[in-house]
Parts: structure tokens; C-alpha cells; sequence
């Protein structure tokens, strides 16, 4: 079979882990990347190109975009315009309007594009996916994630509800099947103005649930947790470790009246599932190499990742509020 040749553009922390993963790709050719912070620089067979127009004329089948957020939208319509097929990495781009160019412009050259959400791609998500549609919790009552760590050198344009809010909204939209209906945002600017960097949200779902998102990365603790609650007991997904675990509700009395002070008048199974862990980088781009060839329907969406950005929107437009009211307050 010949392989796919491909391209990627950005070579900063997460443009390495794709290229690294993209090396031992089967049926997939890493030929060209694209980087002019790096031009020159010579990595694993490749010297670094400048510009995205000489990885073009060298011919290629796909392109991966891990380039700053801000250069999203130029990037991904010169490769529309090419046709060239494309993986972005997540956000799909600064603002909705820029998203929805982006949509477009592949949409009328009849060309694929996905977003990199990967989360969607981390095992435990995809257990946990399975499991409640198999109804091990019931129906589903709340959702609550927690992800925050320490202050990252990787990004500088943009806050956390692009960076680490993307990943929980996109995860929440894809296992409930439901849109957000109403939502509440706080947060602060602890280190510039112009980005966020502690946010939490508090909304529902068309279907009742109700979503709780808390991201930072003021945190010295690093943290990856999204909690699944229903009327049959709750799922919790480690997405730093890709465990996932049920808690089901007590079925067996607590006699002791101590113990029952501590865990409650009952208690019920514990499971911790085990299953096969891949690289959750190296599921998303199995899955978008034979989205390409026609052999998967998995890779993340235009319409999802608008629907990210969309959701997005409504918590910059919460906190927006959020500081108009203070500022009121204080004048």
C-alpha cells in the first residue's frame, strides 16, 4: 500500500509529540515540517522547513496544524484552498467567526478537516462512553471535571477556557449527545488581563444534566478528573493515568455507626476496570489517517469543534459580565 504523505506544520511541545508519533504511523510518511521560529533545524531525517509553501511543492496528502491558536485561520485556508486534507489541533481557533471561516472554506472545497480533541481518544473516555451506553449508571444526572496544573510556557494566546475547557466541553457534548442550554461563568486574570486563568462554569444540558467545569493553571497540583454521575451509581475518569472507575450506590447496610458517620449508611461496589491503554496521541491519529481513507467516521468534527467554540463564546460573554458587574460595583 503507499503510504500517506504528510506534513506538520509547528514544531513546538505538541508539534514534537505529533512528529514522534507520526514516525511510527503505519501506512502514514512524516516528509515534511513546517516551523520558521526553526527553520533549519535538523530533526530525525528532516530539516525544518520555513514555510508552509515549500512543504506543498514537495507533495503531500495531509497536513497536522500545531501552530499557536492566532495562526489558525491562515494556515487552514491556504490548506483548504490546496485541498489538502487537515488535523488541527485544538481550539479550532480564536474566536467563533475565525472557526467558521475555517468551516467553510473546507466545506466548499469538498475537502476533510478534524479537530484535535484528544481526549475524545483516551481509552478511559471511550470505556466510559461504552459503559454508559450499556446503562451501568442509569440515567445521567451531572457531570463534573476538574483540570488544572501549574502555569504552562506553551501557550501565550490564549487562557484556559480555549486551553483546558475545550477538552471537558468537547468530552461532555460527545458522551451526553447534548447541547448546552444555560450557562454560568466566574473566573479571574491572575497574571495578564487579556487571558483567564482560573474559570469555572456552571451549566445545563438540553437533556437536564447538569455540567460543572472548573479549569486553572494556577494549581501546583496537576489534575485530569471527570466525574460521571447517575442514578445508578458514578463513573470517575483519571484521564492523566486513563483509569476509569465505578462507584456503585450502597447496597450493604454500615452496622457500625461510626464507619456509617465516615462513608455512609451503606456501601456499595468499587470496580476499577482494566482494558487496553493505548497512547490516547496515537488513537486520534490512527483514526483521522483512516478518516482520510474513507475507513473511520470517529475523527472529531467541524461541527463539533464549532460547537466548542460556540459554547466557548457563552462563558467569554458570562465573564464578560462578570467583570462589567464588578466594575459597576466599584464605581
Amino acid at each position: 500500500m503507499t503510504e500517506l504523505r504528510v506534513a506538520l506544520v509547528g514544531f513546538g511541545s505538541m508539534g514534537q509529540n505529533h512528529a514522534r508519533v507520526l514516525q511510527s504511523l503505519s501506512g502514514v510518511n512524516l516528509v515534511s515540517i513546517v516551523d520558521p521560529k526553526k527553520a533549519g533545524l535538523y530533526w530525525s531525517g528532516h530539516h525544518v522547513m520555513s514555510t508552509l509553501d515549500q512543504a506543498l511543492s514537495s507533495g503531500i496528502d495531509y497536513a497536522i496544524v500545531a501552530t499557536p491558536t492566532s495562526t489558525h485561520l491562515p494556515i487552514c485556508l491556504r490548506l483548504a484552498e490546496e485541498r489538502i486534507p487537515t488535523l488541527v489541533e485544538k481550539p479550532l481557533a480564536l474566536t467563533i467567526e475565525d472557526a467558521e471561516k475555517i468551516g467553510v472554506a473546507y466545506r466548499q472545497n469538498g475537502t476533510k478537516c478534524a479537530a484535535g480533541h484528544i481526549e475524545r481518544f483516551n481509552a478511559a473516555m471511550i470505556e466510559s462512553k461504552k459503559r454508559i451506553e450499556d446503562g451501568i449508571i442509569g440515567q445521567l444526572l451531572q457531570i463534573a471535571t476538574r483540570r488544572q496544573s501549574h502555569y504552562p510556557s506553551r501557550v501565550g494566546d490564549v487562557g484556559v477556557v480555549l486551553d483546558l475547557a475545550s477538552h471537558d466541553i468537547d468530552s461532555t457534548l460527545w458522551l451526553t449527545g447534548s447541547n448546552y442550554s444555560s450557562l454560568s461563568a466566574t473566573g479571574l486574570a491572575q497574571f495578564d488581563v487579556r487571558r483567564e486563568d482560573l474559570v469555572s462554569v456552571t451549566a445545563k444540558l438540553d437533556s437536564g444534566v447538569v455540567v460543572n467545569h472548573l479549569v486553572n493553571w494556577l494549581s501546583p497540583i496537576k489534575e485530569r478528573k471527570f466525574v460521571i454521575l447517575g442514578e445508578e451509581g458514578s463513573l470517575e475518569i483519571d484521564s492523566l493515568t486513563s483509569d476509569l472507575t465505578f462507584f456503585a450506590h450502597g447496597q450493604v447496610q454500615t452496622r457500625w455507626s461510626y464507619l456509617a458517620n465516615i462513608r455512609g449508611p451503606s456501601e456499595g461496589e468499587v470496580t476499577r476496570f482494566s482494558f487496553v491503554k493505548p497512547e490516547p496521541l496515537l488513537t486520534e491519529h490512527e483514526i483521522f489517517r483512516d478518516y482520510i481513507l474513507g475507513r473511520s467516521d470517529q475523527a472529531v468534527s467541524l461541527d463539533s469543534a464549532l460547537n466548542v467554540m460556540r459554547v466557548a463564546e457563552l462563558i467569554f460573554t458570562s465573564l464578560a459580565a462578570q467583570t462589567q458587574a464588578e466594575h459597576t460595583d466599584r464605581t
